[in-house]
């Protein structure tokens, strides 16, 4: 496999979270399943479509007045 393995696997998990949270990822993902694709190729799809979507975002942030705060949950052990 090519690129950045700690990338990949961070988009990867991001994507699953995705999938399952955005309605747009969401409906994307099941019409990719209906038309006879893979889950895997379904969900690489995603990652892509993931990926322009937060460079469209990155670019449209210049606009924005405040920044954007992340917030971690908590961690359970």
């Amino acid at each position: 496999m090519g690129g950045r393995g700690d990338v990949r696997s961070m988009l990867y998990m991001s994507t699953l979270a995705a999938v399952r949270r955005n309605p747009s990822l969401r409906a994307f993902h099941s019409r990719l399943r209906s038309a006879g694709k893979s889950p895997k190729m379904a969900l690489t799809a995603c990652m892509r479509k993931l990926v322009v979507m937060l460079n469209a975002g990155s670019r449209c942030s210049e606009e924005r007045t405040r920044p954007v705060k992340l917030i971690a949950l908590p961690v359970t052990t």
